[in-house]
């Protein structure tokens, strides 16, 4: 996938949680979300189709849901920020899992 389309998930789910309330509408939220987004690819870039292993793997997004949902709880206005990009990281992933060559498991 593209990283724009990666970019359209990550904002369409924020999108849906700020409408629902757990996300607030900010320009910041929507920067954070973006980054998250593109930060898979930007760790490990698609040279080659085999590019996806440990920041793309099943494990790696298990980490980042945890670590979203911990701090969107504890972690303050800063913590908000880091959870929105776990957010878009996870995104991502899950929309990468859907592809025929899906995830690593680690």
């Amino acid at each position: 996938m593209r990283g724009r389309t990666h970019v359209a998930g990550g904002l369409a789910v924020y999108g849906a949680l700020a409408l629902l309330g757990v996300f607030s509408f900010t320009v910041w939220a929507i920067i954070a979300v973006v980054f998250g987004a593109l930060l898979p690819d930007m760790l490990e870039p698609a040279v080659d189709y085999t590019h996806r292993k440990f920041f793309h793997s099943w494990l790696f997004l298990i980490v980042v849901i945890v670590a979203g949902f911990v701090l969107k709880l504890f972690g303050g206005f800063v913590g908000s920020l880091i959870a929105l990009a776990c957010l878009g990281y996870a995104v991502h992933l899950l929309m990468d899992s859907r592809t025929p060559m899906g995830l690593p498991d680690k």
